[in-house]
């Protein structure tokens, strides 16, 4: 396809790509335009800027009319026009915690897997109940903790036109829904809790977690558009969520953590001690900085691993990050239908130093959510098989 190919050349003119878009909508060939993944290019040289005023108003009248019917997430009626508001060209995606209730609980007599996180809200504990399909219990029994006035999360996403190029990294995938349901579930053992959501992307899990009660999370990805849209989301959803959340790049091959124990081992060594954080660092983060230094209670992981070599990665976070009596809570696509996934699931279940246990999601988790209909999802919860050891290893 020639308009195709000329967006996708650096050399091509801002004259040359308005002929070609006009000659697509004159010869009614955005069928052929769209198999050659012309919106795609077409959103890109967009963002490049220096397309003439009759080009990008081409440009809107193609996109338009390529997104009719594409099955992206788009209305038929996508319209690109100058005349819109920005609420239309920037629409937030919304994510209700609410589910439907669990069935009963099983008999009391049947096992249970303890978990060591304490429980901030009193002196109870928790447990997993294997039979039942992610549900936990506490002890001694609580009020039952329900769905009633569940928060809906919004959340901000790229324009529509945007959309149509955008990483995965800025999508809202049903991982996290279906784990911001289950923290809101089970929000008794989230509250007064910290957290670290790794591969945050918009920030889903993380901020069901701050609604839920945390007292401090940190959403981190090493994806620059979507920190931009996680920081942007964690000031849409209240105060309570607001004050509660910070966002952070994180390189899993390089986290702050490491510097940490490296200079603790200086000072050991009697080295020079450590610069101190730049002036130039705000007090949040700064704040931001220590806490990426330490461990935290609950660590979350939605659907983060499709590529080889991210899920060692994954696992040597849960080593550096998990806090002697913390919980590591996954959801993920199962192995069919996500790559690598059999990678991380084998490297927690075969691990000596994990207690780990994992299910299918249930169908009242998944209930409305469309992709989760057809993509079997699981949850694997991991904690230290012995906190004590891990402890003195922190101390």
């Amino acid at each position: 396809m020639e308009a195709a190919a000329l967006l996708a050349s650096p050399a091509a003119s801002s004259e040359e790509i308005e002929a070609a878009l006009a000659a697509v909508l004159r010869d009614g060939t955005q069928t052929e335009f769209a198999k050659a993944f012309g919106p795609r290019r077409l959103v890109k040289r967009l963002a490049l800027g220096g397309l003439s005023d009759a080009a990008e108003a081409l440009a809107d009248e193609l996109l338009a009319a390529a997104t009719q019917g594409a099955g992206r997430g788009l209305t038929a009626e996508a319209d690109f026009s100058e005349e819109l508001h920005h609420e239309e060209l920037h629409p937030d995606d919304l994510v209700t915690l609410s589910s439907p209730p669990p069935p009963p609980l099983p008999d009391a007599t049947l096992d249970r897997w303890w978990l060591h996180l304490p429980i901030r809200q009193g002196s109870s504990r928790a447990a997993l109940v294997p039979s039942s399909g992610c549900q936990l219990c506490f002890e001694p029994e609580e009020a039952a903790t329900d769905g009633d006035d569940a928060p809906t999360l919004h959340l901000a996403q790229l324009s529509r036109r945007a959309r149509l190029g955008s990483e995965i990294e800025c999508k809202v995938w049903p991982a996290a829904a279906i784990m911001g349901r289950w923290l809101w579930r089970n929000r008794r053992l989230v509250h007064g809790q910290t957290v670290l959501e790794l591969g945050a992307g918009v920030g889903t899990a993380g901020l069901a977690a701050a609604a839920s009660g945390a007292r401090r999370v940190v959403l981190t990805d090493i994806n620059d558009a979507a920190l931009r849209c996680a920081r942007a989301n964690c000031n849409l959803n209240g105060e309570r969520v607001r004050a509660a959340t910070a966002v952070a790049h994180l390189d899993w091959s390089r986290p702050p953590i490491l510097e940490q124990e490296a200079e603790i081992a200086a000072e050991a060594a009697a080295a020079p001690a450590p610069a101190e954080v730049p002036a130039s660092s705000t007090p949040a983060e700064a704040e931001v900085e220590a806490m990426l230094r330490k461990p935290f209670d609950l660590i979350l992981a939605a659907d983060v691993v499709n590529d080889v070599g991210l899920s060692e990665m994954v696992y040597r976070m849960i080593q550096l990050y998990l806090a002697p009596r913390g919980l590591f809570v996954m959801v993920c696509p199962k192995a069919r239908h996500r790559h690598c996934v059999d990678q991380i699931r084998a490297l927690l279940l075969d691990s000596a130093e994990l207690s780990v246990s994992a299910h299918t999601v249930p169908e009242w988790l998944t209930a409305g959510l469309e992709e989760a209909q057809v993509v079997e999802h699981e949850m694997i919860l991991a904690q230290w098989a012995d906190p004590g050891r891990v402890m003195s290893a922190f101390e």
